[in-house]
């Protein structure tokens, strides 16, 4: 379903002037060439080709010790620029900050600093007191997030729908895990699986040790939560961490994002195993993650 974007709401864009960096301390570098002449108190406008591949210094970001560094800004989805073209380009904005992506797949954060400049952006109309406030209603956006997995007619139970899926609401090391049952064809987006996590603002402190050390060098604990979920379904175990801002405030609405930043290993761990591959993928969300609608299809 497309929204309409039918509400305004008057923000301030970034200038030269203002800090960018990724979430792992490295710094953008930026300067104002398209919008140079558009100034606030002498300090020139950012515009989208301005920020675009902008160099990023600094980046601590590591892989079990491998330095994996962000260098470079990636993506500014539209929804994070002025509606108002200058020189023919639009501005982005700070509000948005955290909707663009370094090369590594990684949001940018703004140490937020008020300018003169107040430009209207295009909000979907249910969002649109949630930006003027800076508080989301929970139930106002529906972030489902969909897994896509294909299974084998080699299962024959598939075909009479008995086939069933495991659900844990923490990693698949937590041996105190809530698991549920759930039929394969019972799942979908009518009836999402609602998965609920009891602390919003806590981290899951019984993921795997060399993922929870990845977790704890790369993501600032002040700023980020982090949750697990896991699915076991076929020959495979699929486990999700999500990282998700602590507060309201640093929310955003795109939903979810793969990092691109996946770890292999075999499930020896628990009893009677089955010694299948637990593949784990860490997700960025961009909401305080209380609950999980999950789809599997």
């Amino acid at each position: 379903m497309i929204e309409k974007f039918e509400s305004k709401a008057m923000l301030c864009p970034i200038l030269e002037d203002d800090v960018l960096m990724c979430s792992h301390g490295g710094k953008v570098q930026l300067k104002s060439i398209k919008g140079k002449s558009f100034k606030n108190n002498g300090v020139s406008l950012i515009l989208e080709p301005d920020l675009m591949y902008a160099p990023i210094s600094g980046c601590s970001y590591n892989i079990l010790g491998i330095p994996t560094p962000c260098t470079m800004v990636a993506v500014i989805p539209p929804s994070a620029l002025s509606i108002k073209k200058f020189n023919g380009e639009k501005a982005v904005m700070q509000d948005y900050v955290s909707m663009i992506m370094t090369d590594k797949g990684f949001p940018l954060q703004i140490i937020p600093k008020v300018n003169k400049w107040k430009l209207s952006v295009s909000v979907p109309q249910n969002t649109y007191n949630e930006c003027k406030n800076k508080e989301y209603d929970k139930e106002s956006i529906k972030h489902i997030f969909h897994i896509r997995y294909c299974l084998s007619e080699y299962y024959n139970n598939i075909l009479d729908g008995t086939y069933d899926v495991l659900i844990y609401n923490s990693s698949i090391e937590n041996i105190d895990a809530d698991v549920k049952s759930i039929s394969f064809h019972n799942i979908n987006f009518n009836k999402p699986i609602r998965i609920m996590f009891e602390y919003a603002n806590k981290s899951d402190d019984k993921i795997y040790s060399l993922i929870l050390n990845y977790l704890k060098e790369n993501y600032i604990d002040k700023i980020y939560s982090y949750k697990a979920i896991a699915i076991d379904i076929g020959n495979n175990i699929f486990e999700y961490i999500f990282i998700s801002p602590k507060n309201r405030k640093s929310e955003s609405t795109f939903g979810f994002l793969s990092t691109g930043i996946k770890f292999i290993r075999i499930d020896n761990n628990r009893k009677n195993s089955s010694h299948k591959p637990i593949i784990t993928e860490i997700i960025k969300a961009s909401f305080v993650l209380e609950y999980l609608d999950l789809v599997i299809s």
